[in-house]
């Protein structure tokens, strides 16, 4: 297979969303760097990162012109549309992949979002391989856009829904309304945010109780009740998740938060001119 053919079937393949047929055209221990982002991965990552990245990549790839020699592969410039439909279809920009061959399989393919002229993209594949290992290790194939859209998902999750309020909710629910794996869901948690579904879950429903104990006396508080409003099957677990996030016991929180309404307002000061 001559290097422009290897070019059009790995943007064919990446246009249907096949990642079986790229990894065909890739050695067992390929990597793929995003340039942009600075990460890389290969192995069990790099079926992860593909899968990922096809799932939720809706934009249509051509090749631009002939293919570029390098010492060691091609460079495949291309643009990037909005549709495949040529007739609707909008450029979004236009971009160049390094790519690396030994024995007409790919070794290495860096995508750089932009279009620089052939000598700029020569140059750039002269110290590709350095680029590559400097570059961020995509853990569990988790781009950094992937995780970025995790963590806002979950914040949107959050401040309009009441999921985290679902006494029975599990790993496998949460990703699935957040629209990723529960790998992808946990590494962000327990690597990014440094907690575990457990803690983010519980830590949600004493933010949630906390607005209602805001609302009732000290003497008034049915700690079962708030406690079941909050997504917590039992009052233990209630109580031992509120003294870890907020310091103090949800009866001792209400008294305090009544206090604090209790306080009248400060006098505006007397004008003395």
């Amino acid at each position: 297979m001559d290097k422009q053919e290897l070019a059009d079937q790995l943007i064919d393949a990446w246009n249907r969303g096949a990642v079986a047929d790229i990894l065909r055209l890739m050695h067992s221990e390929a990597t793929y760097h995003d340039a942009f982002w600075g990460e890389t991965c290969s192995g069990c990552d790099l079926v992860r990162y593909l899968d990922t990245e096809l799932s939720w990549d809706l934009r249509w790839y051509e090749r631009d012109g002939e293919v570029i020699d390098t010492p060691d592969g091609v460079i495949v410039c291309y643009s990037a549309f909005d549709s495949g439909n040529p007739k609707r279809r909008k450029l979004l920009y236009k971009g160049a992949e390094v790519i690396s061959l030994a024995d007409e399989l790919i070794t290495g393919i860096s995508d750089f979002y932009c279009h620089a002229d052939p000598v700029q993209l020569l140059e750039i594949a002269t110290g590709i391989e350095n680029r590559r290992k400097e570059a961020n290790v995509a853990r569990f194939g988790l781009s950094a856009k992937k995780s970025g859209f995790i963590k806002r998902r979950l914040a949107e999750l959050a401040d309009n829904t009441t999921i985290f309020l679902e006494p029975e909710l599990n790993p496998r629910q949460l990703a699935d309304r957040v629209g990723c794996t529960v790998a992808h869901l946990c590494h962000v948690l327990e690597e990014e945010k440094e907690t575990t579904f457990g803690q983010f879950v519980n830590e949600r429903r004493v933010n949630f109780a906390a607005t209602l104990l805001a609302e009732v006396s000290g003497s008034d508080i049915n700690t079962g009740q708030i406690a079941s409003q909050s997504g917590f099957e039992n009052v233990e677990d209630f109580d031992e998740a509120f003294q870890t996030s907020f310091g103090m016991s949800a009866t001792a929180y209400s008294r305090h938060a009544a206090q604090q309404t209790d306080c009248p307002e400060p006098e505006e000061p007397a004008n003395t001119s």
